[in-house]
C-alpha cells in the first residue's frame, strides 16, 4: 500500500485529519526554520520543549536532552538518536501545532531499546528501536491513526498505528496496523 493509499484508508477510518492551509505550512520555511520538539515521557514526566535545529545545523546540547528523553528507559542507556526521525517527529508536531493554534506535547511510550529491552517489549527482530530510529508516539488530542496520518505523510520512514499509540521511524518506508496484536 502506498502513503496516498494508507492515508485515504485511514481516512476512511473515521479519522479525518485536515491538511494544514498552504499559509501556514509554505514549504519555503517549514524545513528551513527552527526546529523545536516537545516531548514528554510517559514513565517518568520529564519533559523538553527545545529547539534541536537552528541555522542550518543541530543544536547539540538540545539534542543530547532529547536522546535522553528518547532513552531505554528499562535500561536507563542513552544513546545518540538518529536525526531523520527528529526531523519527522517534528515535521508532525508542527503540523498538528498548525491545526490546533497552539504547541502541545506528544507523550513517548517508547525510543530506543537494547536487544533485552526490545525482546521483552515484543518488538519485531529487526526493529528500528534497535538503531535508535524509532519511537512510539501518543498525543492527547489525535487518535493514533491521526498521528499516523501525520507521521506518514512525510513518507520518511515506517508507520504503525497500534490501539493506544503511533509507531513512527526513520527506516525505510512501509505501513502497518498492528493494532490488532498483542503487545
Amino acid at each position: 500500500m502506498n502513503r496516498r493509499e494508507f492515508l485515504c484508508r485511514a481516512g476512511a477510518a473515521g479519522a479525518a485529519l485536515l491538511v494544514p492551509s498552504i499559509a501556514g505550512a509554505r514549504t519555503d520555511d517549514y524545513w528551513v526554520r527552527d526546529r523545536v520538539l516537545w516531548l514528554r515521557r510517559q514513565e517518568t514526566g520529564e519533559e523538553y520543549r527545545v529547539v534541536y535545529w537552528s541555522g542550518g545545523q543541530v543544536d547539540y546540547n538540545n539534542y543530547v536532552r532529547l536522546c535522553y528523553i528518547l532513552r531505554d528507559q528499562q535500561k536507563s542507556q542513552t544513546v545518540m538518536m538518529d536525526v531523520n526521525l527528529l526531523n519527522l517527529l517534528y515535521g508532525a508536531q508542527y503540523w498538528q501545532e498548525l491545526l490546533l493554534g497552539r504547541p502541545t506535547p506528544w507523550v513517548i511510550t517508547s525510543g530506543y531499546r537494547t536487544e533485552e529491552t526490545n525482546r521483552k517489549e515484543g518488538g519485531k527482530e529487526n526493529s528500528e528501536h534497535k538503531h535508535a530510529k524509532a519511537a512510539d508516539v501518543k498525543h492527547d488530542v489525535y487518535t493514533p491513526t491521526q498521528v499516523a496520518k501525520m507521521l506518514g505523510f512525510f513518507g520518511m520512514g515506517g508507520v504503525g498505528v497500534y490501539d493506544t499509540f503511533t509507531h513512527g521511524d526513520s527506516g525505510r518506508v512501509r505501513f502497518w496496523d498492528g493494532s490488532k496484536r498483542k503487545r
